[in-house]
Protein backbone atom coordinates (compact mmCIF):
# COMPACT_ATOMS: atom_id res chain seq x y z
CA UNK A 1 0.00 0.00 0.00
CA UNK A 2 1.33 3.50 -1.15
CA UNK A 3 1.68 5.47 1.81
CA UNK A 4 3.50 8.59 0.89
CA UNK A 5 1.44 11.48 1.99
CA UNK A 6 3.45 13.66 -0.69
CA UNK A 7 2.32 11.16 -3.33
CA UNK A 8 -1.41 11.28 -2.12
CA UNK A 9 -1.47 14.74 -2.02
CA UNK A 10 -0.20 15.41 -6.30
CA UNK A 11 -2.71 12.67 -6.93
CA UNK A 12 -5.50 14.97 -5.14
CA UNK A 13 -4.19 18.27 -6.66
CA UNK A 14 -4.36 16.53 -9.74
CA UNK A 15 -7.99 15.53 -9.83
CA UNK A 16 -9.64 18.86 -8.35
CA UNK A 17 -7.23 20.68 -11.04
CA UNK A 18 -9.13 18.18 -13.82
CA UNK A 19 -12.64 18.35 -12.37
CA UNK A 20 -12.03 22.34 -12.29
CA UNK A 21 -12.37 22.19 -15.85
CA UNK A 22 -15.49 20.42 -15.96
CA UNK A 23 -18.78 21.65 -15.94
CA UNK A 24 -20.47 21.26 -12.55
CA UNK A 25 -22.20 17.75 -11.60
CA UNK A 26 -25.49 19.08 -11.57
CA UNK A 27 -25.13 20.02 -15.41
CA UNK A 28 -24.25 16.24 -16.11
CA UNK A 29 -27.50 14.99 -15.91
CA UNK A 30 -29.63 18.17 -17.28
CA UNK A 31 -30.55 17.30 -20.98
CA UNK A 32 -30.26 19.74 -23.54
CA UNK A 33 -32.83 22.61 -23.19
CA UNK A 34 -33.41 26.35 -24.88
CA UNK A 35 -36.11 29.20 -23.65
CA UNK A 36 -37.12 32.07 -26.03
CA UNK A 37 -37.90 35.34 -24.99
CA UNK A 38 -39.35 38.01 -27.70
CA UNK A 39 -39.20 42.04 -26.75
CA UNK A 40 -42.81 43.25 -26.51
CA UNK A 41 -43.13 44.93 -30.04
CA UNK A 42 -42.03 43.57 -33.34
CA UNK A 43 -41.70 45.98 -36.60
CA UNK A 44 -43.48 44.19 -39.44
CA UNK A 45 -42.25 45.74 -42.85
CA UNK A 46 -41.84 44.52 -46.71
CA UNK A 47 -39.91 45.57 -49.50
CA UNK A 48 -41.97 46.10 -52.68
CA UNK A 49 -44.80 43.35 -50.88
CA UNK A 50 -42.04 41.15 -49.58
CA UNK A 51 -43.07 40.66 -45.78
CA UNK A 52 -40.13 41.23 -43.43
CA UNK A 53 -39.94 41.33 -39.58
CA UNK A 54 -37.41 42.88 -37.54
CA UNK A 55 -37.44 41.50 -33.83
CA UNK A 56 -35.47 41.56 -30.75
CA UNK A 57 -35.50 38.08 -29.75
CA UNK A 58 -33.32 36.25 -26.97
CA UNK A 59 -32.18 32.36 -26.92
CA UNK A 60 -31.55 30.93 -23.69
CA UNK A 61 -29.71 27.81 -23.12
CA UNK A 62 -31.00 26.88 -19.92
CA UNK A 63 -30.10 22.69 -20.43
CA UNK A 64 -26.52 21.33 -19.46
CA UNK A 65 -25.28 20.93 -22.69
CA UNK A 66 -23.60 22.92 -25.30
CA UNK A 67 -26.38 23.30 -27.98
CA UNK A 68 -25.55 24.34 -31.58
CA UNK A 69 -28.31 26.52 -33.19
CA UNK A 70 -28.86 25.76 -36.53
CA UNK A 71 -32.12 27.86 -37.74
CA UNK A 72 -34.83 30.52 -36.49
CA UNK A 73 -38.22 30.92 -38.39
CA UNK A 74 -41.67 32.57 -37.89
CA UNK A 75 -44.91 30.92 -38.84
CA UNK A 76 -47.75 33.28 -39.80
CA UNK A 77 -51.59 32.20 -39.79
CA UNK A 78 -53.71 34.97 -40.69
CA UNK A 79 -57.56 34.37 -39.36
CA UNK A 80 -56.85 30.81 -38.49
CA UNK A 81 -55.03 30.38 -42.01
CA UNK A 82 -51.43 29.63 -43.19
CA UNK A 83 -50.23 33.01 -45.02
CA UNK A 84 -46.11 32.42 -45.03
CA UNK A 85 -43.43 31.31 -43.21
CA UNK A 86 -40.45 33.75 -42.63
CA UNK A 87 -36.69 32.40 -41.96
CA UNK A 88 -34.20 34.19 -40.24
CA UNK A 89 -31.23 35.79 -42.51
CA UNK A 90 -29.21 38.57 -40.16
CA UNK A 91 -29.08 39.97 -37.16
CA UNK A 92 -27.49 43.06 -35.69
CA UNK A 93 -24.19 42.15 -33.77
CA UNK A 94 -25.26 45.64 -31.79
CA UNK A 95 -28.84 47.36 -31.51
CA UNK A 96 -27.00 50.79 -32.27
CA UNK A 97 -25.74 49.01 -35.66
CA UNK A 98 -26.81 50.15 -39.18
CA UNK A 99 -25.79 47.22 -41.02
CA UNK A 100 -26.41 43.21 -40.39
CA UNK A 101 -24.54 40.30 -40.68
CA UNK A 102 -25.14 37.36 -42.24
CA UNK A 103 -26.97 34.60 -39.43
CA UNK A 104 -25.38 31.61 -39.74
CA UNK A 105 -25.54 28.34 -37.12
CA UNK A 106 -23.83 28.62 -33.45
CA UNK A 107 -23.02 27.32 -30.00
CA UNK A 108 -24.51 28.20 -27.12
CA UNK A 109 -23.03 26.86 -23.88
CA UNK A 110 -25.06 25.85 -21.05
CA UNK A 111 -26.38 29.34 -18.88
CA UNK A 112 -25.51 31.40 -21.88
CA UNK A 113 -27.86 33.60 -24.11
CA UNK A 114 -28.17 34.80 -27.57
CA UNK A 115 -30.05 38.36 -27.88
CA UNK A 116 -29.74 40.72 -30.88
CA UNK A 117 -32.60 41.96 -33.09
CA UNK A 118 -33.08 39.83 -35.88
CA UNK A 119 -34.48 40.20 -39.68
CA UNK A 120 -37.08 37.40 -40.87
CA UNK A 121 -37.36 37.48 -44.16
CA UNK A 122 -37.64 35.33 -47.78
CA UNK A 123 -35.47 36.29 -50.78
CA UNK A 124 -36.84 36.51 -54.00
CA UNK A 125 -36.31 33.56 -55.95
CA UNK A 126 -34.54 33.68 -58.94
CA UNK A 127 -37.66 34.09 -61.67
CA UNK A 128 -38.66 37.11 -59.17
CA UNK A 129 -35.50 38.30 -58.66
CA UNK A 130 -34.42 38.60 -61.91
CA UNK A 131 -38.10 40.40 -63.21
CA UNK A 132 -37.50 43.11 -60.38
CA UNK A 133 -34.24 43.69 -61.31
CA UNK A 134 -35.16 44.11 -65.16
CA UNK A 135 -38.30 46.48 -63.54
CA UNK A 136 -36.31 49.00 -61.22
CA UNK A 137 -33.74 49.28 -64.09
CA UNK A 138 -36.32 50.42 -66.33
CA UNK A 139 -37.76 52.97 -63.90
CA UNK A 140 -34.03 54.02 -62.91
CA UNK A 141 -32.87 54.82 -66.51
CA UNK A 142 -36.58 56.66 -67.14
CA UNK A 143 -35.87 58.83 -63.80
CA UNK A 144 -32.13 60.10 -64.79
CA UNK A 145 -33.28 60.91 -68.16
CA UNK A 146 -35.84 62.94 -66.90
CA UNK A 147 -33.40 64.43 -64.58
CA UNK A 148 -30.94 64.51 -67.53
CA UNK A 149 -33.11 66.85 -69.60
CA UNK A 150 -34.28 68.94 -66.87
CA UNK A 151 -32.06 69.41 -63.38
CA UNK A 152 -34.87 71.40 -61.86
CA UNK A 153 -37.60 69.38 -61.99
CA UNK A 154 -39.04 66.43 -59.94
CA UNK A 155 -38.62 62.94 -61.97
CA UNK A 156 -41.33 61.07 -61.78
CA UNK A 157 -40.99 58.43 -63.86
CA UNK A 158 -43.77 57.37 -66.80
CA UNK A 159 -46.86 55.36 -65.83
CA UNK A 160 -45.77 52.32 -68.11
CA UNK A 161 -42.41 51.65 -66.37
CA UNK A 162 -44.03 52.50 -62.87
CA UNK A 163 -47.57 49.97 -62.89
CA UNK A 164 -45.42 47.05 -63.43
CA UNK A 165 -43.79 47.60 -59.95
CA UNK A 166 -47.14 48.26 -58.80
CA UNK A 167 -48.60 45.02 -60.02
CA UNK A 168 -45.45 43.19 -58.86
CA UNK A 169 -46.17 44.89 -55.12
CA UNK A 170 -49.73 43.50 -55.32
CA UNK A 171 -48.90 40.24 -55.75
CA UNK A 172 -46.72 40.19 -52.90
CA UNK A 173 -48.00 42.43 -50.44
CA UNK A 174 -49.06 40.33 -47.37
CA UNK A 175 -49.94 42.70 -44.50
CA UNK A 176 -53.67 42.24 -44.97
CA UNK A 177 -55.96 43.28 -41.87
CA UNK A 178 -56.82 40.72 -39.43
CA UNK A 179 -56.09 38.78 -36.60
CA UNK A 180 -52.16 36.97 -36.89
CA UNK A 181 -50.35 34.07 -34.81
CA UNK A 182 -47.00 34.64 -35.09
CA UNK A 183 -44.95 31.31 -34.38
CA UNK A 184 -41.42 31.49 -33.12
CA UNK A 185 -39.37 28.29 -33.89
CA UNK A 186 -35.93 28.03 -32.93
CA UNK A 187 -34.40 24.46 -34.26
CA UNK A 188 -30.64 23.19 -32.18
CA UNK A 189 -29.20 19.78 -32.26
CA UNK A 190 -31.47 16.74 -30.62
CA UNK A 191 -33.54 19.97 -29.34
CA UNK A 192 -36.10 22.73 -30.59
CA UNK A 193 -38.27 24.98 -28.91
CA UNK A 194 -41.32 26.54 -30.27
CA UNK A 195 -43.39 29.59 -28.84
CA UNK A 196 -46.29 31.61 -30.41
CA UNK A 197 -47.80 34.90 -29.87
CA UNK A 198 -50.63 37.30 -31.48
CA UNK A 199 -51.43 40.18 -32.91
CA UNK A 200 -53.66 42.82 -34.75
CA UNK A 201 -52.99 44.38 -37.89
CA UNK A 202 -56.05 47.09 -38.16
CA UNK A 203 -57.13 48.21 -41.50
CA UNK A 204 -55.49 52.00 -40.94
CA UNK A 205 -52.21 50.26 -40.51
CA UNK A 206 -52.72 47.84 -43.54
CA UNK A 207 -53.07 51.03 -45.62
CA UNK A 208 -50.61 52.90 -44.03
CA UNK A 209 -47.89 50.10 -45.55
CA UNK A 210 -49.65 50.31 -48.94
CA UNK A 211 -49.41 54.06 -49.03
CA UNK A 212 -45.74 53.72 -49.74
CA UNK A 213 -46.34 52.56 -53.61
CA UNK A 214 -47.01 56.34 -54.06
CA UNK A 215 -43.73 56.27 -53.91
CA UNK A 216 -42.45 53.96 -56.60
CA UNK A 217 -42.78 56.45 -59.42
CA UNK A 218 -39.98 58.84 -57.91
CA UNK A 219 -37.90 56.00 -57.56
CA UNK A 220 -38.09 55.97 -53.60
CA UNK A 221 -37.98 52.02 -51.68
CA UNK A 222 -37.37 51.00 -54.85
CA UNK A 223 -33.34 51.66 -55.68
CA UNK A 224 -33.16 54.48 -53.23
CA UNK A 225 -34.74 55.03 -49.55
CA UNK A 226 -35.93 58.55 -48.25
CA UNK A 227 -34.13 59.72 -45.70
CA UNK A 228 -36.06 61.44 -42.51
CA UNK A 229 -39.17 60.44 -44.13
CA UNK A 230 -41.36 57.67 -42.10
CA UNK A 231 -40.72 53.91 -42.40
CA UNK A 232 -42.05 51.36 -44.70
CA UNK A 233 -43.12 49.76 -41.67
CA UNK A 234 -45.53 49.19 -38.39
CA UNK A 235 -44.70 48.41 -34.72
CA UNK A 236 -47.20 46.13 -33.31
CA UNK A 237 -48.16 44.96 -29.80
CA UNK A 238 -47.82 41.28 -29.68
CA UNK A 239 -49.23 38.81 -26.78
Amino acid sequence: MITNWSFWAVVVSAIAIVLSQLPPVRLWFRRPRLDLELYSRVFLTHKIGNPNVQAHIIVSNIGGRTVRIRSMSMRFTRNNTHVFTLPVQNYLQKPTDKDSVLFTPFFLRPDEDWSHIANFLNFFDRDDEKRYRDMESELRQDIMEKRRRNPDALAEADDVNVHPIKEFFNEKFSWSPGEYKMTVAIDGDKVTIEKSYRFTIFESESDELKAHVDDYKFGARVYWEPTGGPATGIFVQIH
